[in-house]
């Protein structure tokens, strides 16, 4: 019993210690773990909540987004796609600025087409052209070309005085382009 008691001061101060030691862990992990576990669930619920609320829009978005594309693809789908060799896309987008600037009165004093781009999913078809024309004329065919069916598109403009000394007399340079899908 002698040999207890002597022990149970030693080690009394040791359990003590560890206990001390044990607490401080303890609370220690309460002061930092517990703000920055709330900080995560904060953190976790801000998440889900914006989750949810890009869920609600794209359920309303979505839709009418989709079915306008496709109602718009729809009407210019044919005019995307390659519908026979290079040279006749090439003829057609031809035919079709000519029939534009018919209407407009509009005669091309030079036509230059270039070598069409060919990538793996479209091909690109430019023309260059040069003509005579006044300002209102020219933005009535300008406009006419962006708005053709077969979706062609001004793709550079420059215009100088013409010499000839005509009033409102203008010497257009045009590059004109078409995609189509492969």
């Amino acid at each position: 019993m002698s040999g207890w008691k002597q022990w149970m001061p030693q080690t009394g101060g040791a359990w003590a210690l560890m206990a001390g030691v044990l607490v401080l862990l303890a609370g220690g992990a309460l002061i930092v773990a517990g703000p920055v576990q709330r900080s995560f669930l904060r953190l976790d619920e801000s998440i889900v909540d914006r989750e949810q609320k890009v869920a609600h829009h794209l359920r309303v978005l979505a839709p009418a987004s989709k079915d306008a594309v496709l109602r718009q693809y729809a009407d210019f789908g044919e005019w995307l796609k390659k519908r026979g060799s290079t040279a006749e896309e090439n003829a057609a987008m031809l035919a079709e600025l000519d029939k534009i600037a018919s209407g407009e009165g509009i005669a091309f004093s030079a036509t230059k087409p270039r070598e069409p781009r060919i990538e793996k999913d479209f091909e690109q078809y430019e023309v260059e052209m040069e003509f005579d024309a006044d300002m209102p004329r020219l933005i009535r065919f300008t406009h006419a070309v962006e708005a053709s069916p077969q979706l062609l598109k001004v793709q550079k403009l420059s215009m100088d005085a013409r010499k000839s000394g005509a009033a409102g007399g203008l010497r257009v340079n045009l590059l004109v382009s078409k995609l189509v899908t492969l």
